[in-house]
């Protein structure tokens, strides 16, 4: 991940954004309360993904403790897909992919030089996430998450010491429209 902020002149406040990721997804489901023919539904599955994002965004200052972070992203997403045997069955999961841009903004207080609290509202668009798979190669209806969300999320973060680079997070989100939910993060971060 990066990050490059203007902090002099006449675009002060203003900043660049960008990240990339790779890791794995794992899916191990087991139950006895769906059967067929004796059998119990099992499976596991095991996928890479990599993700993208590109970000810009105005950090305005109202006052010494607050700011106002305004930001626009653009947000990628690409799961590998699987082969698995589900009742003897054969489920292909295929590719997917997953555009989001997201619009929107974060309030920033900080109660003192190590706390501070935060509380955001943005509005996403998914322009694809459709998720494609066959079993026994017949197509299945696929699932989309195309559409709008809105997000509202509330937070604090802490920095324990000044003298070490290190801050903690701890949030919470709220999602309404396309997808609905609520999750949660703690994040431990390093600058350097």
């Amino acid at each position: 991940m990066g990050r490059y902020d203007v902090t002099e002149g006449a675009l002060s406040g203003f900043y660049a954004e960008a990240s990339a990721r790779i890791g794995r997804a794992e899916t191990d489901f087991r139950t006895s309360d769906i059967r067929y023919n004796g059998w119990n539904v099992n499976f596991e599955s095991s996928s890479m993904y990599c993700g993208l994002h590109l970000g810009i965004g105005y950090v305005w200052k109202a006052t010494e403790k607050a700011s106002i972070d305004f930001s626009a992203k653009i947000l990628w997403t690409g799961l590998e897909g699987d082969e698995l045997t589900v009742y003897q069955d054969r489920v292909d999961f295929k590719d997917s992919d997953s555009l989001r841009a997201r619009l929107g903004g974060r309030f920033v207080f900080a109660a003192n030089q190590n706390v501070s609290m935060y509380v955001g509202a943005y509005w996403e668009h998914e322009f694809d996430g459709e998720a494609q798979a066959t079993v026994n190669g017949h197509r299945l209806s696929p699932p989309s998450l195309r559409g709008d969300t809105g997000i509202g999320e509330f937070g604090l973060s802490v920095m324990p010491s000044l003298a070490l680079p290190v801050s903690f997070d701890l949030g919470v989100q709220g999602y309404t429209g396309k997808r609905e939910g609520i999750s949660g993060n703690i994040r431990m971060s390093l600058a350097f």
